[in-house]
């Protein structure tokens, strides 16, 4: 389990607000991708790292924007029902920070 956490926790490091190198933030994000479909051991880790994750789906480079949100779908997708209550303000959040409409297409999709 700390294995999985560091994992996480480097993939993580290497998405954001500003990313400096372009091809580990894609290596990065197919990783997080993987991790999100194991389910439920890497959810508390991924969690973590929603708002980070939502801010990269703004990113102006497509490739990684698309990542990103294939991972936040991902995440969402494969969350348990009773995390809902942790993830739901993180995205409400999310909603009112900047008017981005990739962003907030992503975010739209996490709801249905």
């Amino acid at each position: 389990m700390a294995a999985l956490s560091s994992e996480i926790a480097t993939c993580l490091s290497k998405v954001g607000e500003k990313i400096t190198d372009k091809s580990a933030a894609e290596e990065a994000l197919a990783k997080l991708v993987n991790f999100a479909k194991e389910g439920v051991a890497a959810a508390p880790f991924l969690v973590k790292g929603l708002p980070g994750l939502l801010t990269t789906t703004s990113n102006k480079e497509k490739k990684i924007a698309s990542a990103a949100c294939e991972v936040v779908e991902a995440v969402i997708a494969n969350l348990n029902q009773y995390a809902v209550r942790l993830v739901a303000p993180i995205l409400i959040a999310s909603l009112g920070n900047k008017k981005i409409p990739r962003r907030r297409s992503v975010r739209s999709r996490c709801w249905r």
